[in-house]
């Protein structure tokens, strides 16, 4: 009795680090410092975020893991339990104000700066997972993980000057009382949740005409 006794006390022992190295292959994905027109949580105003995720090949719970910005682990905010399958990855906010936060997210409670930021993320005993050093980005634009899990590069989701052709086409080129297919989005798991704080995919509906239509039939 004595050594089965003994070897649950090593297996009890053990699980906590074998959780730790679970959450090692969380990494950074993607940061946006200065966030105009990207990525709404539920209440419709824009805010920084950043996104993890998940690249080993079990699934991991982010709770009691912590992501706070220089590397002092004490100003560092602890996460929620959200758990990601492999190559799976969540949004969270990073916003001082109160958000309406949509289901399978979080606001961290702090902005970013767009002059650019250190991010660190630490597991459940405080140990760093990784540190990022995220350089000063135009608005609108990522610091993103790189397919091959190499590095980082900026990569810019939205250029200004295309969205002001694109309206300009419309105002002028449109049929009047013309109806066309503007946007559609796929597996959408970020962009504009519903009341229930839900993504789902949605296609969007532009009335190119100066007069309302009814879609009826």
């Amino acid at each position: 009795m004595k050594k089965i006794f003994f070897l649950a006390v090593i297996l009890t022992a053990l699980m906590p680090f074998a959780f730790a190295e679970s959450v090692s292959d969380l990494r950074f994905c993607r940061v946006m410092t200065s966030n105009q027109m990207c990525v709404l949580p539920a209440d419709g105003e824009f805010t920084d975020w950043l996104e993890l995720v998940n690249t080993g090949s079990e699934t991991v719970s982010l709770s009691g893991c912590k992501l706070g910005k220089g590397y002092d682990v004490r100003e560092a905010q602890t996460l929620p339990d959200i758990g990601l399958a492999p190559g799976e990855s969540v949004i969270l906010y990073c916003s001082k104000s109160e958000i309406a936060e949509p289901q399978q997210s979080y606001n961290l409670g702090f902005s970013l700066s767009s002059d650019g930021v250190t991010l660190t993320l630490y597991d459940t005993h405080e140990r760093e997972i990784q540190s990022l050093e995220v350089p000063n980005i135009a608005a609108n634009s990522v610091y993103a993980l790189k397919t091959d899990l190499s590095g980082y590069q900026v990569q810019s989701v939205y250029d200004e000057s295309l969205g002001q052709d694109l309206m300009a086409l419309l105002d002028s080129e449109f049929d009047a009382g013309g109806v066309y297919i503007s946007e559609v989005v796929a597996s959408n798991k970020t962009v504009w949740a519903n009341e229930d704080g839900e993504y789902t995919d949605y296609i969007e509906l532009y009335n190119g005409g100066s007069s309302d239509v009814d879609l009826t039939g």
